[in-house]
């Protein structure tokens, strides 16, 4: 799966680029998109509070590791790329 310009950030609107899955306390988890700002902006809660960055796709803008990346890192996973997990 791979984001597309057709994916837009449910915050304003521009292109997304993260997809995050969000467990509700309904039972139910839902998924969110957010652009390159509005996730770097809410990342850290969204870590804190459990949420996965399912698909990140910010490397296509730029080279830097993200909270997300240190995270998964810090608990041994594998860390996400280009729309699959790195073996």
């Amino acid at each position: 799966m791979t984001l597309t310009a057709a994916d837009r950030c449910d915050r304003c609107g521009a292109r997304a680029y993260v997809l995050v899955c969000v467990l509700v306390a309904d039972g139910g988890d839902h998924e969110l998109l957010f652009c390159a700002h509005h996730y770097q902006q809410h990342e850290r809660r969204l870590v804190i509070t459990g949420a996965r960055a399912v698909l990140d796709q910010r490397y296509q803008l730029q080279g830097q590791e993200t909270l997300s990346d240190r995270a998964d890192a810090a608990r041994g996973l594998p860390r996400i790329a280009d729309g699959g997990r790195d073996a």
